[in-house]
């Protein structure tokens, strides 16, 4: 599952699992939040339905478990 968060001044809106809408919204979303699983179970949802354009992103965070799942925390690099 993947959590994407579209932030601007008030509430922030989290977006998880929603390859089409994020797609629609990339340009506004500048931070993202992806869980990584040690275990392949098919194909998938896409994070993004379409290809989009490249943009840079640091890591700000990260939590490694003991057994390979992983949090890995990007914001939009300015």
């Amino acid at each position: 599952m993947r959590k994407l968060i579209y932030q601007k001044t008030g509430k922030d809106i989290w977006l998880c699992g929603g390859g089409e809408l994020a797609a629609t919204v990339v340009s506004e979303i500048d931070e993202t939040i992806v869980k990584l699983n040690p275990v392949v179970i098919g194909a998938g949802i896409p994070m993004f339905a379409r290809a989009i354009a490249p943009t840079n992103r640091e890591l700000v965070d990260r939590k490694i478990y003991s057994n390979g799942f992983m949090l890995l925390h990007y914001r939009l690099q300015k």
